[in-house]
């Protein structure tokens, strides 16, 4: 439900992401919904001995380790009241899934048909448990609920629960992060902020400059240094092989260890463009904050280093980005990390290496004429350095166009407003304005996957919230009388929610900015 759920701050929990769950072989029906902004349980009891769990699961972990205060407002009919046998008790489970109960509690005495408020005080290590797991762990509460026991109370008595309003009361001198089914943006400290992979449950380096990009286009300058200082902290390597690389992948609880050091160099690229965009817009300071030093350093790497099981991330024949610096894949581009816009910049305001900045520009312009098919325009998730599709033993989609490329025609439209204005861009824009004309003429809507030539993924019958905003960007280059059409879709789609928000709600959020006026060149001082 849409409603406040408390922890120091507060946020929105959504009615999908509670969890039911049936207890001791329990033979009722039950049926979570929303109702009146609340949590609506409509139970139907089959035995005297029924159970049942509803669990929140979405929140950042927390730590009760020195106690905490749970409340649910919860709301009662007046049968299970008067009848008096039913009771509920608290049940809270760490990141490991491992479950505890405390706090049984009769429903007699409870209002009827009004909401009271049920409340579990000083939980914790100490609290004298009915049932605990031996190895729960207290510094990472990952759920709360409820549990409702019949506990003899008859069958025929029923109604419908209602649960509003959850709160944990920690005590931290540490804000908890607000979350709900829309944020992405999380805090870990009062000066670090992190950007969460929500259905991989991670931290990422693309999601990470993504939102540096995002904070410094909408002015935000206290939210682009949390997630700098985040980055730098915890993603940028001190050591090894990917030494001032960052780590692509990250756990998404403290201590946020790297799950993969090596680096996807897409994030390299954000991180430096937004950083310039930064010194630009608000000037550098010192240590970290000096933001044009920082990308300066970056756009170095990116050309320089070089170790025994690290490539160039600029690969020095083909003078274009590499998919990935690990040895153990080989050579070959992802087409959505192409910037010649961001190259262009850096070959104005980088301290070295103009030329070869721009360069690259002419030569990612000219790859994207061998890469995008020619008729569709689509571009592969991978390809070579020569343009051709790459087939992956890891990523089976890796020959088609799909999640990355969604953002290649937002590339190419980019490129084209703010620096090249090139025909050549534009032309594979409009094959695929045509492309997805036809296709919505066709079959009434567009989808996620094709192969190049515009043949359908099989089982695939959904459009692509990314796909969706990424068309509205590039459709902004186009004259053809489809592309209104494409940027009224992103215009009247819905910020995504939900389990995949992070991608696609990125990809709109700067859909949306780029469309607004608001995604654009930030010249220096």
């Amino acid at each position: 439900p849409q409603r406040e759920i408390a922890f120091e701050d507060s946020f929105d929990a959504d009615i999908n992401n509670w969890n039911l769950q049936l207890d001791n072989g329990s033979a009722l029906n039950v049926e979570l919904s929303h109702a009146t902004d609340a949590l609506q349980i409509a139970p139907q009891w089959l035995l005297t001995s029924d159970a049942f769990t509803v669990k929140y699961q979405q929140f950042e972990s927390l730590n009760i380790s020195g106690g905490a205060n749970i409340s649910f407002d919860v709301e009662l009919p007046a049968d299970y009241v008067n009848d008096g046998s039913m009771a509920i008790q608290l049940v809270i489970e760490d990141s490991n899934y491992q479950p505890g109960y405390t706090g049984y509690a009769s429903v007699s005495g409870r209002p009827e048909n009004e909401y009271f408020t049920l409340t579990f005080e000083d939980i914790g290590p100490q609290t004298n448990y009915g049932y605990i797991s031996g190895s729960f762990d207290f510094a990472n509460l990952a759920g709360i609920g409820l549990q409702f026991i019949a506990a003899g109370k008859p069958v025929n008595v029923g109604g419908n629960i209602l649960i509003d309003n959850v709160t944990v009361s920690t005590g931290a001198s540490v804000p908890i992060s607000p979350t709900s089914n829309t944020s992405v943006l999380y805090a870990s400290a009062d000066d670090l902020a992190f950007i969460k992979s929500i259905d991989s449950n991670d931290i990422r380096s693309e999601g990470m400059s993504y939102g540096m990009m995002i904070a410094v286009m909408m002015d935000d300058k206290a939210t682009f240094d949390k997630l700098w200082a985040f980055t730098k902290t915890y993603m940028q390597n001190k050591e090894g092989n990917t030494k001032d690389f960052f780590a692509w992948r990250l756990n998404a609880t403290a201590p946020y260890a790297a799950i993969d050091t090596n680096p996807a160099p897409d994030g390299e690229e954000y991180f430096a463009m937004s950083l310039f965009f930064a010194n630009n817009r608000w000037g550098s300071e010192e240590g970290i904050y000096d933001y044009q030093s920082e990308a300066n350093a970056i756009l170095n790497s990116m050309i320089f280093t070089k170790t025994a099981s690290t490539r160039y991330m600029m690969n020095p024949i083909y003078q274009q980005i590499e998919f990935l610096t690990s040895f153990d894949v080989a050579s070959f581009t992802d087409p959505s990390y192409h910037l010649p816009a961001f190259y262009e910049l850096w070959a104005l305001w980088a301290n070295d290496n103009n030329n070869y900045w721009h360069e690259a520009a002419q030569v990612s312009r000219s790859f994207f004429q061998k890469a995008g098919h020619p008729v569709t325009g689509l571009f592969s998730e991978y390809a070579s350095h020569e343009g051709a599709p790459q087939y992956t033993d890891f990523n089976s989609l890796s020959h088609k166009s799909a999640f990355d490329s969604y953002r290649v025609i937002g590339n190419l439209a980019m490129d084209y407003h703010w620096i090249s204005k090139s025909p050549d861009l534009l032309n594979i824009i409009d094959k695929q304005v045509s492309f997805f004309e036809l296709e919505v003429d066709t079959y009434g809507n567009f989808i996620a996957i094709y192969d190049l030539d515009g043949t359908r993924e099989p089982g695939v019958n959904y459009r692509g919230e990314g796909r969706n905003a990424m068309n509205g960007f590039g459709a902004t280059a186009s004259a053809q009388p489809f592309s209104d059409e494409m940027l009224r879709y992103l215009w009247e789609q819905n910020p995504p929610t939900g389990e995949f928000r992070y991608y696609d709600g990125l990809l709109y959020m700067m859909s949306m900015l780029h469309a607004s006026g608001e995604f654009k060149i930030h010249k220096p001082q």
